[in-house]
């Protein structure tokens, strides 16, 4: 066992430093990304280093985020270092009394129980649409008033519908918005984060709104941070608080890592199962539990794995007989079909506009209609006004609709946080109302959707939500997939 003499670490608002660092604890706090290609029908991952943590050979002073002190701690007591911390940042008390317990759900307000008690930065893990508006303002509201806050997501969209929720929710307070052409600061700003490079130079910056000059950062979606644009904005920021919100906490390219590095420690989580035990006891509604319905989707002929993926897709979905007969069989067997609210979402706006005249009473909505216009029609569908609405994924975040009876999912994408988001929207219950129901359409001609068909039906199972193939096991073993094994794991066959 190597034996350290021990060490300071030094923590200020800008940086965490160690001076006579050891190699082997430096080489510890160094991070690798895992890079997704796929080959042959599989998914090939390889490592790529990524430095969250520099370190000098000459000087042999280690320095990282100052929020990353808890990784630091850990690796230190793996190799039996001693350290002591000059802890130069201040916390100010986060006021838990200015809130109204009544008004938040039960599950909101014990995460921001968890963060007024541990008086720090860190990161908020909860299911997909369980109040994250209302945590915000929480959060906002238990600040010191003088506090300039910036509040970012990852989509234009989803900030514009941010800003509005905090907006009606802060009426005494003016929200301020980025979102171009749109942009007017305030104390508390809301913007995306591609945005975030006007906060560093031109007007923004040099008006007292840099990035330098906020107290607090509010991250929602922060599993979108980790992409190489939005990185080199992050030494930038100097808050004294930092959060981020997120529903999926771990991320197959291990880029999560990079989250705890510069948010901290995870202060709250909690899972789907958690929260409706918690609503039990509490004697709330809302969330329900979520039934994941797959259907095969077949295509008269092979789709090649050699082809461009907007190639396969063309095949699976848009010149796919099989597409039309399989989704209007699926809805036309759906129970109360008249009145059950229901919501289909589509990669493409070709996609929606075929599926709008195969089914004449959806109403179709995407990223290029005017936001007052999607507005208008999320309200109406609130309202029961609408009961059936396609939309693009630019439209599929954000969307609070308490009794949504079923989601389906007309998409290729694979992204985990795109489906807990689109999943979520079924688990959003009203009084006594059933099982939501998240439907899916799994491709069986195309290894390649077939896999990526298997890591959204992981990232389900993963939420302990009941997954039923509405296929037979003899169907699954015909498959000719190396990962159509999984199936059997991930759920239940129909027979």
């Amino acid at each position: 066992m190597t034996e350290f003499s021990p060490i300071v670490v030094k923590v200020n608002r800008s940086s965490l430093s160690i001076p006579d660092c050891p190699k082997e604890l430096a080489d510890s706090l160094q991070f690798q990304r895992l890079d997704i290609t796929h080959s042959g029908g599989n998914f090939v991952t390889s490592r790529v280093p990524v430095s969250y943590a520099s370190y000098d050979e000459r000087s042999h002073i280690c320095r990282t985020y100052p929020n990353a002190l808890h990784l630091v701690k850990k690796h230190a007591d793996a190799i039996h270092q001693n350290f002591t911390v000059n802890e130069q940042r201040t916390f100010p008390n986060l006021d838990l009394s200015v809130l109204d317990r009544s008004q938040y759900r039960s599950v909101c307000f014990e995460a921001l129980e968890a963060v007024a008690k541990a008086r720090r930065s860190g990161l908020i893990i909860g299911p997909a649409g369980v109040g994250k508006t209302s945590i915000i303002c929480g959060l906002i509201r238990m600040l010191p008033k003088e506090f300039k806050v910036l509040a970012t997501t990852e989509d234009r969209n989803v900030a514009l519908q941010l800003h509005k929720a905090l907006s009606e929710a802060m009426a005494g307070e003016k929200i301020g918005l980025h979102c171009k052409p749109a942009s007017e600061m305030g104390r508390i700003t809301v913007t995306h984060l591609d945005a975030l490079k006007d906060f560093t130079q031109g007007v923004i910056a040099y008006s007292g709104y840099d990035l330098r000059s906020f107290d607090c950062w509010i991250c929602d979606e922060v599993h979108r941070l980790p992409v190489p644009s939005r990185l080199q904005f992050l030494p930038q920021f100097r808050p004294v608080y930092s959060w981020g919100l997120t529903a999926t906490p771990e991320r197959a390219d291990n880029s999560h890592t990079l989250n705890e590095v510069v948010f901290g420690p995870v202060l709250f989580s909690i899972n789907h199962k958690e929260t409706l035990d918690l609503q039990a006891r509490t004697g709330e509604k809302g969330i329900v539990p979520v039934k994941v319905m797959v259907f095969p989707l077949a295509t008269d002929e092979p789709v090649p794995d050699d082809l461009p993926l907007f190639s396969k897709v063309r095949k699976v979905y848009l010149k796919n007989p099989k597409m039309r007969r399989l989704l209007v069989g699926i809805l036309s067997s759906i129970p109360g079909f008249g009145t059950a609210k229901i919501m289909i979402f589509v990669d493409t706006r070709r996609l929606g506009f075929l599926i709008s005249k195969w089914m004449p009473g959806f109403t179709f909505v995407h990223g290029l209609h005017p936001l007052d216009y999607r507005q208008n029609i999320l309200g109406k569908f609130k309202a029961g006004e609408l009961t059936k609405i396609i939309c693009t994924d630019i439209w599929s975040e954000g969307i609070d609709v308490p009794d949504l009876a079923y989601v389906i999912d007309c998409s290729a994408k694979v992204s985990p946080n795109r489906i807990i988001q689109r999943a979520g929207r079924a688990a959003r219950g009203a009084g006594n109302k059933a099982d939501g129901y998240y439907i899916m359409l799994l491709s069986t001609t195309s290894p390649h959707l077939f896999n990526q068909g298997i890591a959204k039906l992981k990232g389900l199972n993963d939420l302990g939500w009941e997954i039923q193939f509405l296929f037979d096991r003899e169907y699954s073993r015909a498959l000719p997939f190396e990962q159509a094994p999984l199936l059997a794991e991930l759920g239940q066959f129909a027979s």
